[in-house]
Order: structure tokens, then sequence, then C-alpha cells
């Protein structure tokens, strides 16, 4: 097992060393092909070996229970990929506020589907005593292990897409030590606006042309001179500190539960939502922004602690 991580840990090294997040379209493009290899495999399992019969949750069992809240931080890793929005949106060709907000549904309604496809097929063929890990409900076949050497490659290709924005965060966090830049030194196309009907599509067409030249000439890149040795020393240290992580776990349900309890938690609720009610101005969008932040103080000691609590 060691072996294979530090082997896979070698061969991802140069993904993550590249400086853009369009380096890594391949790799994106046949991982797409393993979630649906895996996607047909778990339907396909499903409508040939039956119902989960005597397995299947009894119809008078409650659904809202400690166990749903335990699992529910999985959910919240599942659907966060708000970190790499900022790469997507300075990589993008005409970044307007449109073709950016079809990219974010359009990911998300893909997501789902295949999300709710997998669930729905391995449930009713397991029922309750499917796994975390649902490939370890399968018995040995080829096909099952093949479904378990693409896993391994998703999870291998997903680390380099983690660690593109993780390193661009951790430079710019750097680069703010060392300069006077705030935010009101961005324009106002890229800052959260009360919505106004009656604002014209010349308006629009405005913000949406000064949001795709502050993107094209950098406004989301590190304006501090970081070099390729910075880049490549944070990225070294960043693989460095995940293999010695992969080698001291072995439950990756465990780990995706403990990630999404705090990272996927601050990321998809706490930030969004203390950031939109610091800069938006009074509205609706702007009180539920502030729920959203507390919903997320809320959800992340309580997601860690039942983590470690056996409620079985």
């Amino acid at each position: 097992r060691n072996f294979w991580i530090i082997l896979s840990t070698i061969f991802i090294s140069p993904l993550c060393l590249l400086d853009k997040l369009d380096g890594l379209k391949f790799t994106s493009a046949l991982s797409l092909l393993f979630v649906a290899y895996l996607t047909g495999m778990i339907i396909t399992y499903r409508f040939s070996y039956g119902h989960c019969g005597e397995n299947c949750m009894p119809s008078n069992q409650t659904l809202i229970n400690l166990r749903l809240a335990k699992t529910m931080t999985i959910f919240v890793f599942g659907f966060t990929c708000h970190q790499n929005i900022f790469s997507v949106v300075t990589e993008i060709k005409r970044p307007t506020s449109q073709r950016i907000s079809f990219v974010i549904f359009f990911s998300l309604f893909i997501a789902c589907s295949v999300y709710i496809a997998v669930a729905w097929s391995g449930y009713h063929t397991f029922g309750k005593k499917v796994q975390g890990d649902i490939l370890d409900n399968y018995n040995a076949s080829p096909a099952v292990d093949v479904a378990r050497l693409f896993v391994a490659a998703l999870v291998a290709f997903s680390y380099p897409l983690q660690c593109h924005p993780s390193r661009n965060c951790f430079l710019s966090l750097l680069d703010q030590c060392f300069s006077s830049n705030s935010i009101e030194s961005y324009p106002p196309a890229l800052l959260p606006q009360q919505q106004d009907h009656s604002t014209s599509m010349v308006q629009q067409q405005d913000q949406n042309e000064e949001l795709s030249s502050v993107v094209t000439k950098g406004g989301f890149r590190n304006r501090f001179a970081h070099s390729r040795q910075a880049r490549r020393l944070t990225t070294l240290c960043f693989l460095f500190a995940s293999l010695l992580i992969a080698l001291s776990v072995e439950s990756l349900t465990t780990v995706l539960a403990i990630v999404g309890a705090t990272g996927s938690t601050m990321v998809s609720y706490v930030l969004p939502g203390g950031i939109y009610y610091r800069l938006a101005p009074p509205s609706l969008i702007r009180s539920c922004a502030l729920a959203l932040f507390c919903l997320g103080l809320f959800v992340m000691p309580t997601a860690v602690c039942l983590i470690f609590v056996d409620i079985d």
C-alpha cells in the first residue's frame, strides 16, 4: 500500500507543478470517462442483481437523525468546487458573467446527477449494508478490479485540481503581506451588487466587458512577482505534507468526512456567507448570506465532534 501511495505521488508531481489549470484538461477528461464507467457499473449491478430486499430501510425508521448529520459532511465535500472558480475565471475565454454562471450550473448539474444515480443504485443494491466505499460491497471480478483502478486514478488526478488553487491562494496571501492592495482596488463589476431590474442591457454589457478586461490583465493573479522556484517549492511542500497524511490514514471515508467538516464547510458556507454579507448592500440576499455564515459556524464544530463519536 505505501509503495503505491509513494508511486502515485511521484506520478502526479509533474501535474501539480503546472502553472495553469488548463494544463489538466486531458487528465480531467480522462477522469470523466472513469466516472462514467463507475456510474455505469453500479447502475448495471443494480438492475442485474435485483432489489436490496430485507436490507432496505424500514418505512417507519426516522430519516433525520445523528447518523445523517455525521455523513452530511461527505455531501458538503462532494459539492465543494469553489476554490477552482478563480482559476476558471482567469483562464476561460470571454469570461462574462453569463458564461461563468453557465459553467457553474452545468458543472453542478452533472455532479448532482452522478451522485443521485450512484446513491440510488448503490442503496437499492445493498440497502443499509452499503459501505462508505461502495466498491467494498462488490465481490471480486474483472469489472470491479478495473473500477478500483479507476478510483485510484480519479483520486490521483483530482489532487492537482486541488493543489493548483491551494498554491495560488497561499502565494496570494504571501502577496498581500507585502502589498497594500485592498478590496477597494477591484472594480465594481467584481463586487456583489444589489439587483436592479431596471439595469439596461448596455450597463450589463459594460460590466461584462469590465470583468473580462480585469481577468485578461491578471486582476485575479498575484501582483507580487513570484518566481517559478517559489511555486515549485510551495507545491513540493504540499505534496510532502499530503504524502505523510496518506501514509498515516487508512479510511478514505474518514478523510472525506474530516475535510468536509472543516475545509469544505469553510469554503462552502462560512467564507461565501461572511464575505457577501461584508461587501453587499442591504438586501434579502445579504440576510440569507448571514444565515449561511451562521449555519457554517454551527455545522463545522458539530460535524467534527460527530465524526469521532460512535452513534451506532
